[in-house]
C-alpha cells in the first residue's frame, strides 16, 4: 500500500511539474507590477508603434482564455476574463507595457480583480509577463 501512496505522489509531482513548463509563458511570468522605469501612458494614437500595439492585441484575443487562466493561477482569484486597460512606453528602457485587466467573478471584500502586464520590446517580442491582485483603493 505504501509503495503505491508513493508511486502516485512521484506521479502527481512530475504531472505538476510537466504542466508548469508546458505552459510557454511560465518562464517570461513575474508576480508584481513593472517598475524598471517611468511609463508613459499613450493617449488616443499609439504613433509608430500602433501596428505592434494592434498585433499584440489581435494576439492576447486569440489566446484570452489562455491569459485568464493564467492570470487565475498565479493569482488565486476567481477573475473573469481579461480585458485591454491601456498601453504606454518605458522611454527609458524603449519597451512597450500592455495592461490588461480581469475583474472579479463575484464581489471581494478585498480585490478589485486582477492585471496583466505584458512588456513588449519594440519589435512586438514579448519579454516578461507581470501578473499583480488589484485591491479596491
Amino acid at each position: 500500500m505504501r509503495r503505491i501512496v508513493g508511486v502516485l505522489a512521484v506521479a502527481l509531482a512530475l504531472g505538476a511539474i510537466s504542466c508548469r513548463h508546458s505552459d510557454p509563458y511560465a518562464q517570461l511570468v513575474k508576480r508584481g507590477r513593472y517598475r524598471a522605469g517611468p511609463v508613459k501612458i499613450f493617449r488616443g494614437d499609439y504613433g509608430k508603434y500602433r501596428y505592434v500595439i494592434s498585433d499584440f492585441r489581435k494576439r492576447v484575443e486569440r489566446q484570452r482564455q489562455e491569459f485568464t487562466r493564467l492570470v487565475q493561477r498565479e493569482t488565486d482569484l476567481n477573475t473573469e476574463e481579461i480585458l485591454f486597460y491601456n498601453a504606454g512606453i518605458d522611454t527609458v528602457n524603449q519597451v512597450l507595457i500592455l495592461r490588461y485587466f480581469a475583474p472579479m467573478q463575484v464581489n471581494d471584500p478585498l480585490y478589485a480583480g486582477a492585471q496583466i502586464q505584458f512588456v513588449l520590446d519594440e519589435s512586438g517580442a514579448l519579454k516578461e509577463i507581470y501578473i499583480d491582485r488589484v485591491p479596491y483603493e
